[in-house]
């Protein structure tokens, strides 16, 4: 049964979201001179692509935008040199994502990891270690739902 606290959990993520997004991209962006989801689309295909080049549909899947999303900040992060975008050899109506590298040196540096200290205390300061793990097991379940 929907209740008013269900009704208030899910406004308050959708506002959380987008003011996380909003915030977040100033920050991001001022410091690295990336947006948040470029700097998550980065991530992404380092960590989820080891063994292929993805593709631009793939990634999108993966990251759970559309194609044309995803297209859009791969020609962004590669006006920037951080990857390429490739027909594949195979097949030229297939556009494939392959990282040049700049990203391993990007997020090596000690301003990624001063970064994330920075939002971890920006959004958790105000809250104990039990809370955070408990809204991790929160957060988690609601995104499995959402696979």
């Amino acid at each position: 049964m929907f209740s008013a606290q269900k009704y208030y959990i899910l406004k308050q993520i959708s506002f959380i979201a987008h003011r996380w997004q909003d915030n977040a991209d100033k920050l991001v962006e001022k410091r690295l001179g990336l947006t948040v989801k470029q700097w998550m689309l980065l991530s992404l295909l380092e960590d989820e692509f080891k063994s292929h080049l993805p593709t631009i549909s793939e990634t999108a899947e993966v990251f759970g935008t559309s194609r044309q999303n995803t297209k859009r900040l791969a020609i962004e992060l590669q006006k920037k040199d951080f990857l390429i975008i490739a027909t594949d050899p195979k097949d030229n109506r297939i556009l494939r994502i392959a990282l040049t590298g700049k990203h391993r040196n990007f997020f090596s540096q000690d301003k990624n990891r001063e970064l994330l200290e920075l939002l971890s205390k920006e959004y958790f300061e105000n809250m104990e270690e039990d809370e955070i793990i408990s809204l991790e097991h929160s957060v988690d379940k609601i995104y499995q739902k959402l696979k």
